[in-house]
């Protein structure tokens, strides 16, 4: 049985009963948030490139653009409002994921969500499924994973988006399978690109092609269910043969809920979370000492070399 199908498992025996109050409390706050920071990102000249590109808005779709009174298909609204919900770097954090775990499910998840009739116990119960997916991944795979210079947000995201829509839409663990195995091969982003608007692309990318993927699979779309371990799968090409253990992502499973523990970290400020420190210890200085700009001729910082490679972007665009 490959990682594929022991993941699915996983997802389908999963119920919202059986969800702590905690876990429901932090989905609700990850869900809004994102909401929040996706209508502000959607107002950056990002947003208006990719929709003109895609056609999207004409009325051709059921899907709500945020920030708009216009429509798109379920994938194109999950591709335009993903990119909206990081395009400020102001969506939440996880630690065991290295990045973001709510803006590539919540995008796909109303998408989708506008297609079916859903509750919203079932709307946080996916949400729920994908974030312990995606972080449980990232248990196994970080952080070589991330250090090789994959963005794990877009990455490891794929596949929370993935088990979050399949979740939704009530797959079955065949299926579920069939889902992850799929956004194997559509998982993509690197860190290169960071700085630049491909960035937040990323994310509208890894939300669309989650929801595809469990779309694919509701059709009977086939994939290799050994696609994450197979010498030419997921694991062995994105990291590399010795650079994870996936039993570690097993064994954790749901003991307990990473939305739970390590959780959410808010962000305070629409910028990398490597770069908060630094900025309230200058706020403090600031507060402290009564500095004035005028007053400053150099700030130097000390930060972790893993942090300089991925917050290095003196000029980004």
């Amino acid at each position: 049985m490959g990682l594929a199908r022991k993941l699915a498992g996983r997802i389908t025996a999963m119920r919202y009963d059986d969800l702590p109050e905690e876990a429901i409390h932090w989905a609700k706050i990850g869900i809004l948030d994102t909401v929040g920071v996706a209508l502000a990102g959607s107002r950056e000249d990002t947003m208006g490139m990719v929709e003109r590109v895609t056609g999207a808005g004409a009325g051709a779709g059921p899907c709500v653009i945020f920030g708009s009174d216009r429509r798109a298909s379920p994938l194109d609204a999950a591709l335009i409002n993903g990119t909206a919900s990081h395009a400020l770097d102001f969506d939440d954090c996880n630690n065991t994921m290295g990045g973001h775990p709510s803006a590539p499910m919540v995008p796909a998840l109303i998408a989708l969500g506008e297609t079916l009739e859903v509750s919203g116990e079932d709307f946080i119960l996916a949400y729920v499924a994908g974030f312990e997916t995606e972080t449980k991944i990232a248990l196994g795979v970080n952080f070589h994973h991330y250090e090789k210079g994959w963005h794990p947000t877009a990455t490891l995201g794929t596949f929370g988006a993935a088990a979050a829509c399949a979740k939704l839409l009530g797959l079955s663990v065949a299926e579920t399978e069939t889902a992850l195995a799929i956004a194997v091969s559509l998982a993509s982003g690197v860190k290169a690109n960071f700085g630049t608007m491909t960035k937040p692309l990323h994310i509208g990318h890894c939300s669309r092609n989650g929801l595809f993927a469990a779309l694919l699979a509701r059709e009977g779309f086939t994939a290799n269910g050994e696609a994450f371990e197979h010498k030419q799968g997921f694991l062995n090409v994105f990291n590399g043969p010795g650079t994870f253990d996936m039993q570690r992502t097993l064994d954790h499973w749901a003991d307990p809920l990473d939305i739970v523990k390590p959780g959410l970290a808010i962000k305070q400020y629409p910028c990398c979370g490597s770069t908060h420190s630094a900025i309230d210890a200058m706020l403090e200085i600031v507060r402290e000492r009564d500095v004035a700009p005028g007053n400053v001729e150099k700030v130097a910082t000390l930060t972790h070399k893993r942090r300089l490679e991925h917050t290095n972007r003196p000029d980004p665009r």
